[in-house]
């Protein structure tokens, strides 16, 4: 998912010809989710992938609003309750970085309902206990469906749902987002990927090494 690229040095101070260098973590465009970087000219004018105002509670019917993705990095999934089939291995991997990426202490987890009239706050709470999740830095969200919807659209891209109207049900994809200090989308991996942990750990390091995502 990173590009690398060759930086000439004088030969001078090296006695070698070129030093490999590692590429920024992309930015996502809002408009398709194509990765894209600021420094180049031709993408100067697109906008990240970011985060948009929404009001929602989690399992313990504690109010959660976008600013909770404010000042550290954060990991998206959306699932449901019931999900018999992607979900339990959406939550598993979710749950095995948390785990694993000891980069960042401080990374959150953030996982929407796509079923909010089934899933109640009592239901997740009772899901999370029954798998066993660290609840104390994981919260599985649900509220309006409308504003789960638009989120899980517009800006994570997540419903996999052909010619989906307003009142469409939402077939959400096995994805799971890295998202930065500053709300915006940095990277985006699929679930049932076996290199999908070893490249996450690699950019949540670099997301951290950039100071959390300053903006440029």
């Amino acid at each position: 998912m990173k590009a690398m690229h060759l930086v000439a040095m004088p030969l001078f101070l090296l006695t070698c010809a070129t030093v490999v260098v590692a590429q920024p973590l992309p930015y996502y465009s809002q408009t398709d989710l194509t990765p894209y970087w600021p420094a180049d000219n031709d993408n100067s004018s697109q906008s990240p992938a970011t985060i948009t105002k929404f009001s929602l509670v989690n399992q313990a019917k504690k109010p959660i609003t976008e600013a909770a993705f404010d000042g550290h990095p954060s990991l998206v999934n959306f699932f449901f309750a019931s999900c018999p089939s992607v979900c339990p291995l959406l939550m598993n991997k979710m749950q095995s970085f948390k785990r694993a990426l000891t980069a960042a202490p401080n990374l959150r987890l953030y996982s929407f309902t796509v079923t909010p009239n089934e899933d109640s706050p009592e239901k997740l709470q009772a899901y999370g206990k029954a798998h066993k999740l660290n609840l104390a830095q994981w919260d599985l969200l649900t509220g309006s469906r409308d504003a789960i919807f638009r989120l899980g659209r517009e800006v994570f891209k997540a419903d996999k749902t052909v010619d989906g109207g307003k009142d469409a049900s939402f077939t959400h994809s096995d994805y799971i987002y890295l998202v930065d200090a500053h709300r915006r989308i940095r990277g985006v991996y699929r679930a049932a990927d076996q290199a999908t942990l070893t490249q996450l750990r690699q950019d949540l390091t670099q997301l951290v090494s950039e100071d959390h995502g300053k903006p440029r």
